[in-house]
């Protein structure tokens, strides 16, 4: 490897090194997330490095104690404190520790390829973490919002036939913009097929694959896989069409079916509420625990299943939730360990079907 190239593979981990440390800081906001997401979609070696950086912090603790961790650290600071990158000292001392457990792991078989080799090409990839919201806009300048936990891989370029994305996880808002060519959303064994509309697609372990359609027109296909990119359409079978206001569903435990949606419930998510009418006080904790590290556990009690629940509650508020159930129904919340916490029956001989609200 040339001098000049070494010196950029420096350079890149750093950078990427630095987005861990930046996403990872309280006050990141959607602006950081929309300027990570160009850098790592900008180039195939920018999303490797991050994944390097991503394996090398998980390393942290093992290799703290390392003399050679800690020379390299220094190193990669006095490297890459140039005036283009503007950091905080702390930040600074973070991204050189980031990019020094890089060096002291194996690299991966995709860094050593041959230096004069064209990399491949691959999907745009968005992801979100637990808790976190992020809107990126696509090549063909059509608008997606990733709810919590969510990945995209969006499978098109601007000479493209089809617009694909495969949404591997979590939910997401699409906002399509109109343009001869279809827009397809892959997830799991579904597609959805829209030329300019605006619709949700959410991928849930209870009830399968939901598309609830906002403005516009779109079909649901069944397919035989959401793994291949190249799908051809005359694989699809059992198509269903949309309209306004429609919602989607399809699962293992029932027949696939279009019912009236929602719309508030749908879409909330983006303005960071949930809202709850009528549910299930264990369909009321699914969702809660979607937005937070901190989980909740519903104990076997009988009388817990006849709990409803109706409000409104911001994303993330798991404590809030805890407090305004605990205050309208006979239920006590207990620590079972470290972000974990058990809702159990108190007082049989209260009723269960007051409205509660949280912020």
């Amino acid at each position: 490897m040339t001098r000049r190239r070494h010196n950029r593979a420096v350079d890149r981990l750093s950078e990427a090194a630095y987005w861990a440390v930046r996403l990872d800081s309280k006050d990141s906001g959607p602006a950081d997330r929309a300027a990570f997401e160009a850098w790592r979609n900008a180039e195939d070696d920018n999303a490797n490095a991050y994944d390097r950086v991503q394996r090398g912090l998980a390393s942290v603790d093992r290799h703290s104690a390392s003399p050679e961790l800690t020379a390299l650290g220094h190193q990669a600071l006095a490297e890459t404190a140039t005036a283009r990158w503007r950091w905080s000292a702390a930040a600074a001392v973070l991204l050189a520790v980031g990019a020094a457990i890089l060096a002291i792991i194996p690299r991966d078989e995709a860094d050593r390829r041959d230096p004069g080799a064209e990399a491949p090409a691959g999907p745009l990839v968005f992801d979100t973490a637990v808790g976190e919201r992020s809107t990126v806009a696509l090549s063909d300048e059509s608008i997606v919002t990733l709810n919590t936990n969510s990945l995209l891989h969006a499978h098109f370029a601007r000479d493209s036939n089809v617009r694909r994305v495969i949404l591997v996880r979590g939910q997401a808002h699409f906002d399509v913009e109109p343009d001869p060519r279809p827009f397809e959303v892959i997830a799991e064994n579904r597609r959805i097929v829209a030329l300019g509309t605006a619709f949700d697609v959410r991928i849930d372990p209870t009830f399968g694959v939901q598309v609830t359609l906002l403005e516009g027109r779109v079909s649901v296909d069944e397919i035989e896989s959401s793994t291949n990119a190249d799908l051809a359409p005359e694989r699809s079978s059992r198509r269903t069409e949309l309209q306004p206001g429609e919602q989607f569903r399809s699962g293992s435990a029932a027949p696939a079916k279009v019912t009236p949606g929602d719309m508030e419930r749908a879409t909330s998510w983006r303005e960071g509420r949930l809202v709850f009418r009528n549910d299930t006080l264990a369909s009321a904790v699914q969702e809660i625990n979607r937005y937070s590290f901190d989980k909740l556990y519903i104990d076997e009690h009988a009388e817990l299943h006849d709990v409803r629940i109706s409000g409104v509650f911001s994303t993330g508020s798991t404590r809030t939730f805890v407090k305004a159930v605990q205050t309208v129904h006979p239920i006590e919340a207990r620590s079972v360990g470290p972000g974990h916490m058990e809702l159990s029956w108190r007082d049989p001989d209260v009723g269960t079907d007051t409205a509660i609200e949280g912020s």
